[in-house]
């Protein structure tokens, strides 16, 4: 069984709020790209602001560290094939 705040893929099972910020995370990567999105900055502007600080935006992905691996798992999911 996987460990609290994993699917058993091994990628990161977040909630509907998280998927949300994901979503808005990956419009910034169409088009800004990764470098956007990988800056703790993208977090302090409108609208992924509107979620809270950067501290509480990583509480609902379970810690920084599962937050980091969603974020850095977004272009891998983005050009996933089949």
């Amino acid at each position: 069984m996987g460990s609290a705040g994993r699917q058993e893929s091994g990628r990161v099972a977040v909630g509907p709020v998280a998927k949300e910020i994901l979503e808005l995370l990956v419009d910034k990567y169409r088009v800004r790209g990764i470098e956007e999105i990988a800056k703790p900055e993208v977090f302090r502007v409108r609208p992924l602001s509107e979620y809270g600080t950067f501290t509480a935006i990583a509480e609902l992905f379970q810690g920084l560290r599962n937050l980091r691996k969603a974020v850095d798992e977004l272009p891998v999911r983005l050009y996933a094939v089949g």
